[in-house]
């Protein structure tokens, strides 16, 4: 179950660049002597975006045969392609349809993926260090939490997580826009693996203006209208006390905070 990335890095800064509005922000960061988008390092870009895209990882994970069958024109320019490119499934069939391509496919670690985010679930519980901890219990576990992978960008997330990436910064991740209300049904499923990969620590930075996670529309907490909540700052006293018993946090009083 070893795999390796297939840069041969270990990137901690990763740059994931989708075809929504927010890459036209993207371009227009680096369109300047001195770019202003902020660094990373690796690009990781998606679909038709890997023909405008500068990028060192290319995910394509609907089926690479029926992208070609759509498409002929889409299917030469991916073979065309020298980087390489993760993809759902690489079979005989995708290796003789993209001849050029081929020794750059790498399918998808899906079961290292799900497996590692069971365990890793397992561990915030508590239940990590067990000697009984069975592989069953691992696989279950890495099942019920990530098989809700409906579109690309939350395959890309999950791989971030599983390679330990630090921090991810989000492009053309949109959904909802003018005219792709198709789309508005996988918005909430990359929202969700941006909380996962938020409570495992992962940084995950989004432009202002995309729609997800109703950037457009923070700072925003329903139910105080025009009163929004004080925030006061935490002591260093109630902080030591939730290092040393981070798993089971001690609710803050009023004293406290």
């Amino acid at each position: 179950m070893d795999w390796e990335h297939p840069t041969g890095n270990k990137p901690k800064i990763v740059d994931i660049v989708a075809c929504g509005p927010t890459l036209r922000t993207y371009l227009a960061m680096r369109m300047d002597y001195d770019p202003v988008a902020p660094t990373a390092d690796e690009v990781w870009t998606l679909n038709k975006a890997l023909r405008t895209v500068k990028g060192d990882v290319g995910f394509v994970m609907d089926d690479m045969i029926g992208e070609h069958r759509r498409s002929s024109r889409y299917g030469e320019d991916l073979d065309d392609l020298s980087m390489p490119i993760i993809t759902s499934t690489v079979d005989r069939d995708v290796l003789d349809m993209y001849p050029k391509l081929a020794p750059n496919l790498h399918p998808y670690p899906i079961n290292e993926v799900l497996n590692q985010i069971g365990a890793r679930i397992l561990h915030a519980r508590g239940q990590g260090g067990s000697v009984q901890l069975g592989t069953n219990e691992v696989k279950e576990t890495g099942d019920i939490a990530g098989y809700y992978l409906h579109n690309s960008i939350p395959f890309m997330l999950a791989y971030a997580l599983f390679l330990g990436v630090e921090k991810v910064q989000l492009f053309g991740a949109d959904y909802t826009y003018p005219g792709m209300v198709a789309r508005e049904d996988d918005r909430a499923n990359t929202e969700y693996w941006v909380g996962m990969l938020r409570a495992f620590g992962v940084e995950v930075w989004t432009t202002s203006d995309t729609t997800l996670l109703n950037q457009m529309k923070q700072p925003h907490i329903y139910g105080y209208g025009a009163r929004p909540p004080i925030r006061t700052w935490p002591t260093v006293e109630w902080l030591e006390r939730q290092a040393s018993d981070i798993w089971s946090p001690e609710a803050p009083t009023e004293g406290d905070l």
